[in-house]
């Protein structure tokens, strides 16, 4: 095993913090606009988001009709502006990655918007970790469409079976890796079934280092 190709939100990034921190500020920002409570806004725009697979001025709309508020156009255009920029990993990722840079080649495969996904991977230090960096927005093309792995295998120069993939969903970061012949690793996550097809589960990729001496 040559590589290790990651997922970002809820594998490097934690996206329900990051989310619900970037809601608390947006409510501050338009206090004046709105007459629902802080916590009934972040509670409905983080619903109706879906766990990040919702449009999200759909998201906006849903919880401004549930919130009788009327300003999505403008909550959607500063999440646009703004989401990302002051991103949480979770405790520990950039240690983990400075310990497994030294014995593999990292990469990373995300789907979203390209603003948004490198204002994270910027805002919290760590692009200089790896190789290639692929967005399904730049790229025209999301998981688990097998494309956009085979331009990250490209990129790296490397066979499927010289590569483990990790993220959280099932499909998208376990299925597809496998089907294309990369051992792959689950991180446990509230909002999916455990897959049968992982090579190995982790609470996170904390536990990685010391999962990979089983896996080689």
């Amino acid at each position: 095993m040559k590589a290790i190709i990651f997922d970002l939100d809820e594998t490097l990034i934690d996206r329900t913090s990051t989310v619900r921190g970037f809601l608390d500020e947006q409510y501050d920002r338009f206090f004046d606009q709105l007459t629902c409570q802080k916590d009934e806004f972040i509670a409905s725009v983080f619903i109706h988001q879906k766990n990040g697979y919702a449009d999200k001025l759909v998201a906006y709309e849903q919880a401004c009709s549930e919130l009788e508020e009327s300003i999505a156009d403008d909550l959607f255009h500063d999440f646009r502006a703004r989401y990302g920029s002051d991103a949480i990993c979770f405790p520990g990722v950039c240690r983990t990655l400075e310990e497994l840079s030294a014995d593999y080649t990292l990469a990373i495969i995300t789907n979203g918007r390209a603003s948004g996904q490198n204002s994270k991977i910027d805002s919290i230090g760590i692009r200089h970790f790896f190789a290639t960096i692929k967005i399904s927005e730049e790229e025209g093309i999301k998981k688990p469409n097998e494309e956009i792995y085979r331009r990250c295998l490209s990129d790296l120069n490397l066979s499927p079976s010289e590569c483990l993939f990790i993220g959280d969903n099932p499909v998208a970061d376990v299925i597809t890796p496998k089907n294309m012949g990369m051992k792959a690793v689950w991180v446990r996550s509230i909002h999916y079934n455990e897959p049968n097809e992982a090579d190995a589960i982790v609470d996170s990729v904390l536990e990685l280092p010391a999962c990979l001496k089983d896996l080689k």
